[in-house]
């Protein structure tokens, strides 16, 4: 686990992210009919990093019209062992997992 408050720049804070998609070319038996993706967030409020979370995630979708969007969610951390995306950029598909 990485501490998180020593890395936050210009009174930014860490958001945990989480989305769950569901994979419409597997049965709803399938183990990887429904999947989650998680990443950190750097932003300066949690409704802005809840908002770029979404963002990047129907982006993915757009890419990938197979997944659809089930939900997502935020909290508050201090630690964390996910990749890090700063509010307002484009990391790459390979670097957030997903």
């Amino acid at each position: 686990m990485r501490k998180l408050l020593k890395m936050c720049k210009n009174d930014m804070l860490f958001y945990e992210y989480n989305v769950w998609f569901r994979d419409q070319n597997l049965l709803e038996s399938d183990q990887g009919y429904e999947w989650v993706a998680c990443f950190t967030v750097e932003s300066p409020s949690e409704e802005k990093a809840k908002e770029w979370g979404d963002k990047l995630s129907k982006e993915y979708l757009i890419r990938n019209p197979n997944n659809t969007f089930v939900s997502s969610s935020i909290k508050r951390t201090d630690e964390s062992n996910l990749p890090i995306v700063e509010f307002d950029t484009k990391p790459s598909d390979e670097y957030i997992g997903w």
